[in-house]
Protein backbone atom coordinates (compact mmCIF):
# COMPACT_ATOMS: atom_id res chain seq x y z
CA UNK A 1 0.00 0.00 0.00
CA UNK A 2 1.51 3.28 -0.95
CA UNK A 3 -0.24 6.61 0.09
CA UNK A 4 0.70 10.32 -0.84
CA UNK A 5 -0.73 13.35 0.92
CA UNK A 6 -0.14 16.82 -0.26
CA UNK A 7 -1.53 19.96 1.25
CA UNK A 8 -5.31 20.89 1.49
CA UNK A 9 -5.62 17.37 2.56
CA UNK A 10 -5.74 15.59 -0.18
CA UNK A 11 -4.34 12.14 -0.47
CA UNK A 12 -4.19 9.54 -2.58
CA UNK A 13 -4.06 5.70 -1.72
CA UNK A 14 -2.68 3.19 -3.34
CA UNK A 15 -3.25 -0.94 -3.25
CA UNK A 16 -0.80 -3.24 -5.18
CA UNK A 17 -0.98 -7.23 -5.02
CA UNK A 18 0.83 -8.56 -7.88
CA UNK A 19 -0.75 -7.52 -10.94
CA UNK A 20 -4.07 -5.85 -9.56
CA UNK A 21 -4.27 -2.33 -8.45
CA UNK A 22 -6.48 -0.08 -6.61
CA UNK A 23 -6.81 3.38 -5.85
CA UNK A 24 -8.62 5.31 -4.22
CA UNK A 25 -8.48 9.33 -2.50
CA UNK A 26 -10.45 12.91 -2.38
CA UNK A 27 -8.95 14.39 -5.30
CA UNK A 28 -9.79 13.65 -8.91
CA UNK A 29 -6.40 15.43 -10.31
CA UNK A 30 -4.70 13.33 -8.28
CA UNK A 31 -6.51 9.88 -9.45
CA UNK A 32 -5.76 11.63 -12.96
CA UNK A 33 -2.08 12.33 -12.64
CA UNK A 34 -1.86 8.81 -11.21
CA UNK A 35 -3.28 6.62 -14.25
CA UNK A 36 -1.58 8.55 -16.39
CA UNK A 37 1.69 7.98 -15.05
CA UNK A 38 1.24 4.43 -14.78
CA UNK A 39 -0.13 4.25 -18.65
CA UNK A 40 3.44 5.98 -19.95
CA UNK A 41 5.51 3.25 -17.41
CA UNK A 42 3.27 0.20 -17.66
CA UNK A 43 0.62 -1.94 -19.98
CA UNK A 44 -2.50 -0.63 -18.02
CA UNK A 45 -6.19 -0.84 -18.76
CA UNK A 46 -8.52 0.74 -16.82
CA UNK A 47 -11.62 -1.90 -15.91
CA UNK A 48 -14.18 1.34 -14.59
CA UNK A 49 -15.28 1.20 -10.86
CA UNK A 50 -14.04 -1.89 -9.31
CA UNK A 51 -16.31 -5.26 -8.84
CA UNK A 52 -14.18 -7.94 -7.58
CA UNK A 53 -10.53 -7.64 -6.09
CA UNK A 54 -8.61 -10.54 -5.00
CA UNK A 55 -11.47 -12.94 -5.06
CA UNK A 56 -13.98 -10.42 -3.49
CA UNK A 57 -17.01 -8.88 -4.82
CA UNK A 58 -17.01 -5.34 -4.37
CA UNK A 59 -20.68 -3.48 -5.05
CA UNK A 60 -21.11 0.39 -5.03
CA UNK A 61 -24.56 2.11 -4.40
CA UNK A 62 -24.93 5.31 -2.81
CA UNK A 63 -26.48 3.44 -0.17
CA UNK A 64 -22.65 2.49 0.31
CA UNK A 65 -20.07 -0.15 -0.83
CA UNK A 66 -20.86 -3.17 0.27
CA UNK A 67 -18.03 -6.60 -0.01
CA UNK A 68 -19.07 -10.05 0.35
Amino acid sequence: MFVKSEDGGKFLIVCLYVDDLIYTGNDGKMFQEFKNSMKVGFDMTDLGMMCYFLGIEVVQSSAGIFIT
